[in-house]
């Protein structure tokens, strides 16, 4: 199981597998991914308002994969929500089949292929 998380340091992304971060990457694509809240991360977090790793993106590393017409921009904000949020609508997700992540801007793109009917 891989996660992925917003590097706040580097500017990218860190992969982390087995709890060790193997890589700092601009993109990568994830599949059959949850979207990981950390309660106690959460808490301290919104407590002390300092940021830690506390939110990231659980699933397989895919290969490639095409971005569909239909991919939502997601993003998380722990003194918004304690859940990652489709970015239009606010809806709370919770799995994907795909995620990709880039980085726009120097800001992070996180989108997200709808999982059968429902996120």
């Amino acid at each position: 199981m891989t996660e992925v998380y917003w590097n706040l340091h580097k500017g990218g992304y860190s992969v982390r597998e087995r709890g060790r971060v193997i890589a700092h990457v601009d993109h990568i694509v994830l599949r059959d991914a949850r979207f990981v809240v950390q309660r106690g991360g959460y808490e301290r977090t919104v407590r002390e308002r300092v940021k830690r790793v506390h939110a990231m993106v659980r699933g397989g590393v895919a290969e490639s994969a095409q971005l569909p017409h239909g991919a939502v921009a997601v993003t998380y904000n722990p003194y918004r929500a304690d859940h990652f949020q489709v970015r239009a609508s606010g809806e709370r997700i919770d799995t994907a089949r795909l995620v990709w992540f880039g980085v726009k801007d120097g800001k992070p793109l996180v989108l997200a292929e709808q999982f059968g009917d429902r996120f």
